[in-house]
């Protein structure tokens, strides 16, 4: 596979540049905010998670089986293949078998009269097949009697109020008046968004087809050279589309109106069920937690006097408030310097970075500069700080000077604890707080035989490599892009091996976090259908 998935030109539509895509073929799209290359949604399947897919796929269902039926030797090689080991080599061969059935044609013809369409829009010199002129002809009359005339063919575009990228077939100019279903008269010189249909039947997929034009209506135009966006000029009529269902076994072409207040509302409802489906505390494993707590729910006591001739208790590690109030206030300056530190590394990490942690910097609380500062002043501003390094991926730095006056206090018992104590915390606080109480207890406490080192380089590498922003990254997805990660680094049993890995093993981790978050590493699969993760992908025109 090429590693440069962002240039293959198998992706590129013949005469025309696409989006980058990535994956199965998802669009990549300068987000304005972040200067970072993120993800979109297609808009034609952004309606799709509210459709009834059952007789689509009771179709499928039936086509696979006529074609297995023609195909014996495909049925003898997938009875020696495993249905958990072979899933890419048996996937295969239902496509073989879908293709028998000649359940590919339509998708095949599909595209062909979407080509020849453009052939027309564009006026090529060009003539179409014979068997395909009277489809062609049907359209050209159609145009002719709406008065209807393309002036935009194949334009990428964006919406990014729902996160979504495609690209529409059509933006036709009206010369002539028309009547939308709703009794509205649309002015000529009206631009009305289109998009060509070839299935059968429109009826089951109504609610997909509505959903795709209200996303393209309120899109603006993305330039996939520059990666610039800019608006429709003349504008798209806000309320009314059309969907051409052009049918070449009937050499037919007809049009329909989409309403696309309909459609705007099917896109809030289906963009509420992704929101819904991306939700982390669903299902959630029964784990040990992090701490160890008492197996009876104890009364709190009032504190008392240790016996006599016993020794102090231990205070607990990692805490502020387990150090006493004079040596606070020796460590303050101390402290002050190594948050100084942390925010020099933030103002020198982006413009976007320091202008988060502005806007992040706890009220009352004066800058680092000025003096009088508290222990608590300080804990807030550490807290600032640590969401910023997190949401910009930055790594951790020196160790807080409590922690290590801690452990030097205790120098044989408190250093588990302290540790221990702050993972707990930074994983309860933590965004995907569920998905890294799996990771981060089987890095911490990994399992029999697996070697014995320290494993919190590990465990603080997977939280900086969950704090992929939340917005653009699901828990599926963060999972996907690790166990990438983790083949790459030659691991390819993915989390099973996280039990293996080495502290020295924590940068690589680290730095294939900012590496994706920036748009340095992409997420592709091998020739096992298997997800690795390649760095230094180049993003050049195309």
């Amino acid at each position: 596979m090429n590693d440069d998935l962002l240039n293959d030109p198998e992706l590129n539509p013949p005469g025309r540049h696409d989006f980058r895509r990535v994956g199965k073929g998802t669009p990549m799209v300068l987000d304005p905010e972040t200067g970072k290359m993120v993800r979109r949604r297609r808009s034609s399947s952004a309606g799709k998670v509210l459709d009834d897919e059952s007789n689509l796929t009771d179709w499928k269902l039936r086509t696979v089986l006529v074609g297995a039926a023609q195909l014996p030797e495909v049925l003898a090689m997938v009875s020696v293949l495993d249905p958990e080991s072979d899933k890419k080599a048996i996937r295969d061969h239902v496509e073989e078998c879908l293709q028998a059935g000649k359940g590919n044609s339509r998708k095949v013809q599909g595209t062909a009269v979407h080509a020849m369409f453009d052939h027309v829009d564009l006026q090529h010199d060009w003539l179409p097949a014979p068997q395909f002129r009277a489809v062609v002809n049907a359209y050209l009359a159609m145009l002719d009697y709406f008065g209807l005339v393309a002036i935009d063919v194949e334009a990428q575009c964006v919406n990014d109020r729902w996160g979504l990228a495609g690209t529409m077939d059509r933006r036709y100019r009206t010369t002539r008046a028309l009547v939308a279903p709703d009794g509205s008269v649309i002015p000529i010189g009206s631009v009305l968004v289109g998009d060509t249909k070839t299935g059968l039947s429109l009826e089951y997929a109504a609610g997909t087809y509505a959903t795709q034009l209200a996303a393209y209506v309120d899109s603006v135009r993305y330039d996939v050279l520059t990666d610039e966006r800019s608006p429709f000029d003349p504008p798209n009529y806000p309320d009314w589309a059309l969907v051409v269902h052009a049918l070449p076994e009937r050499d037919s072409c007809e049009l329909y109106w989409v309403d696309i207040t309909q459609g705007r509302a099917g896109l809030a409802l289906a963009h509420q069920v992704w929101e819904w489906r991306r939700g982390t505390g669903l299902l959630t494993a029964a784990i040990p937690p992090l701490r160890a707590v008492p197996d009876v729910p104890q009364e709190p006591q009032e504190p008392s006097e240790p016996p006599q001739g016993t020794s102090e208790p231990r205070e607990p590690a990692g805490l502020s408030e387990s150090l006493p109030e004079i040596e606070e206030s020796r460590l303050l300056p101390e402290v002050k310097e190594w948050l100084r530190a942390r925010v020099l590394v933030i103002m020198n990490h982006s413009d976007l970075a320091k202008q988060q942690l502005a806007r992040r910097w706890p009220e009352g609380v004066p800058g680092l500069k000025a003096d009088g500062h508290t222990m608590e002043q300080l804990d807030m501003l550490a807290a600032a700080i640590d969401q910023v390094e997190a949401d910009w991926s930055i790594p951790f730095g020196p160790s807080d000077p409590r922690v290590l006056a801690s452990q030097a206090r205790h120098p044989s018992a408190v250093q588990d604890d302290a540790e221990m104590a702050l993972l707990s915390k930074a994983v309860h606080e933590h965004p995907r707080t569920h998905l890294l109480r799996a990771w981060s207890l089987a890095a911490v406490k990994g399992t029999v035989g697996a070697p014995v080192q320290n494993r919190y380089p590990i465990a603080y590498a997977l939280l900086d490599f969950a704090s992929l922003p939340v917005e653009h990254w699901s828990d599926d997805d963060v999972t996907e892009v690790l166990v990438g990660t983790l083949n790459a680094m030659g691991y390819p049993g993915g989390l099973a091996d996280l039990v293996y890995l080495k502290p020295e093993d924590a940068p690589t981790i680290l730095s294939a976090a900012f590496a994706i978050a920036t748009g340095n590493a992409m997420l592709m699969y091998d020739a096992d259908d298997k997800p690795v993760v390649r760095f230094n992908v180049r993003q050049s025109d195309g």
